[in-house]
């Protein structure tokens, strides 16, 4: 299969996901009593019918989803279309990726070390800004993260007649969900709306992005042969970094005051130190070693009793 072939492929695999998504929407709305809005609601070409009021509330809120959903399509799309041309033509096949960036150093010769000491030179940082008109409703959000994964879980070929039909209910479910809540705010965004907005991406979006961005190269390294060792440490890879203009810009901004960038700095704050938590609590649920299989440095051990011991019963219990 060539290129071409694929690119074919991933535009029907959009065409066939979208309709799908979009005719439950349809069966969910007939299913609420909004039959009318359904039969109206037409997707070919991403139209509706001519007869329908362009102001009508809840046409304009029908066709809005229609559009989000055309956009986990799509996102769902892509990634599979990915996967499949590495597959098929190489980890290098992705234009501006590590693979492509890896093999071109390669070719030219270039020294892995010298890639090496250049890479914990990069320093990349996002500074992430937001309008009023673009806030959604951290519900909504929620709502489309789980749309996407179970857009996702539809993937799986092996499903069973009725695990095929509870999967569709269970989207019917989340999308009915979707429409009692609203896509939109009804009132202009309120500082903190725009503030809470970004905070759902720093909190679950990001985390994950830098991780498979860190995996993306470590794999790409191990594609065209380096050396391992060389790349090893978080301290050698490029340095990525976010910043955010919510609730910092007083560029002409009356509601940003200096106590609402101090509440901001301070909630970013602790929103990383609970996921650095969160983190440290899933590595020692899965650290769950036996003292007398494994053997442990007498040093460590020393530690962690003084640790302990700080922390007064609950560090007995846990030492225990």
């Amino acid at each position: 299969m060539n290129k071409e072939m694929l690119d074919r492929q991933g535009l029907e695999k959009i065409k066939v996901d979208l309709d799908y998504m979009v005719t439950l929407f349809r069966e969910m709305l007939a299913s609420i009593g909004e039959q009318e809005l359904a039969d109206g609601l037409f997707m070919e070409g991403m139209t509706v019918s001519k007869e329908k009021d362009p102001f009508n509330e809840k046409l304009v809120q029908a066709i809005g989803i229609c559009f989000e959903l055309l956009n986990l399509v799509e996102e769902n799309a892509a990634t599979q279309y990915r996967r499949k041309a590495e597959t098929q033509f190489g980890i290098d096949s992705t234009r501006g990726s590590w693979g492509e960036t890896l093999h071109q150093w390669k070719a030219e010769g270039v020294d892995p070390a010298e890639i090496v000491k250049k890479l914990q030179d990069v320093r990349v940082v996002p500074v992430l800004t937001a309008h009023p008109t673009e806030a959604k409703r951290l519900t909504v959000l929620d709502i489309h993260r789980e749309l996407y994964l179970l857009l996702v879980k539809r993937e799986n070929p092996k499903w069973s007649a009725a695990e095929q039909a509870a999967l569709k209910q269970e989207i019917i479910s989340l999308m009915e969900r979707w429409w009692r809540t609203g896509e939109i705010y009804l009132e202009k965004p309120r500082l903190e709306d725009e503030r809470n907005n970004l905070m759902h991406y720093f909190v679950n979006v990001f985390p994950e992005a830098v991780r498979l961005t860190d995996q993306r190269l470590l794999d790409a390294w191990q594609e065209v042969g380096f050396e391992p060792g060389l790349l090893e440490w978080p301290e050698q890879f490029p340095l990525i970094q976010f910043g955010s203009w919510v609730g910092g810009d007083r560029d002409g901004h009356p509601f940003v005051t200096p106590e609402f960038t101090a509440s901001t700095l301070r909630l970013h704050r602790s929103s990383v130190l609970k996921t650095i938590r969160a983190l440290l609590v899933d590595l020692a649920a899965k650290l769950s070693f036996s003292s007398y299989r494994v053997s442990i440095p007498q040093s460590f051990l020393e530690e962690i009793v003084a640790t302990a011991l700080i922390m007064g019963e609950k560090g007995q219990a846990a030492l225990e």
